[in-house]
């Protein structure tokens, strides 16, 4: 991992959505949790220093249906869209950055969006999608 891609925000930020579930955080199973399993992924990352982990987008949890608030979710989808190194032909959807994001896509809109490479192209995207959401998220990146 470059000394530049570091994950203690998107971190602290997934902490921060696990800390207002309204599940017990001591019971969570991480398997079948949204954000638990988009948290997991980046502590495995940061021991591994490695910001891929093979193959880990085939096991994100599908069927979470717990109630997700774009007030807790949206910033750290801004931190994954500042993160995002932009990769193109080299993308893969197992880079922490991406998993997150599709994690947290998922939890808000049940589907994972495209992410074209720019934040500017992905919130129109967004604002096609969900117009409430594209301007919380430029909110959320404002205060970045």
């Amino acid at each position: 991992m470059s000394g530049d891609f570091n994950l203690n925000t998107l971190e602290k930020l997934l902490n921060d959505i696990c800390r207002k579930c309204d599940q017990d955080a001591q019971k969570c199973n991480k398997a079948t949790c949204l954000a638990g399993f988009a948290l997991w992924a980046v502590k495995f990352v940061e021991k591994k220093n490695n910001p891929v982990i093979p193959g880990v987008s085939g096991y994100i949890p599908m069927s979470d249906f717990k109630p997700y608030y774009a007030d807790d979710t949206m910033p750290a989808v801004a931190e994954t869209c500042l993160r995002c190194k932009e990769c193109r032909d080299n993308h893969t959807d197992d880079c922490i950055i991406a998993l997150v994001r599709h994690c947290l896509e998922l939890a808000l809109w049940g589907e994972q969006l495209s992410y074209p490479g720019s934040v500017f192209q992905y919130m129109a995207l967004l604002k096609g999608k969900d117009l409430e959401g594209a301007g919380e998220l430029a909110a959320s990146l404002r205060k970045i």
